[in-house]
């Protein structure tokens, strides 16, 4: 359920994301600032709460060990998410005025 729910947050991340040319209002932008930071915030949640196997041991080599799929995009949506609130919090706050051309 958790990797369900990271790909679905990760998704709406990105579309978060490229939605932000048609947001001029700075209310919008502060709404899909909090939008965004509510999905980052559960995406996290999902990820410490993964139950499922992270890790397969190498039993070949016997030291490194690979993730698994399930895990490897939870971490992934989680790493997308955080990045895009930073991205978002950075514009928002007014320190990267070329982004979207506003």
């Amino acid at each position: 359920m958790g990797t369900i729910l990271t790909i679905i947050t990760g998704a709406l991340s990105v579309f978060n994301y490229y939605y932000q040319p048609h947001l001029t209002l700075p209310l919008h932008q502060t709404i899909s600032l909090v939008a965004q930071g509510l999905m980052t915030f559960i995406t996290i949640i999902a990820l410490c709460a993964y139950t499922g196997k992270k890790v397969v041991v190498d039993y070949k080599v016997e030291k490194p060990k690979i993730l698994t799929l399930g895990f490897f995009v939870a971490l992934l949506s989680t790493l997308i998410n955080l990045g895009v609130v930073v991205l978002l919090g950075i514009k928002w706050f007014g320190m990267m005025k070329g982004m979207y051309h506003g």
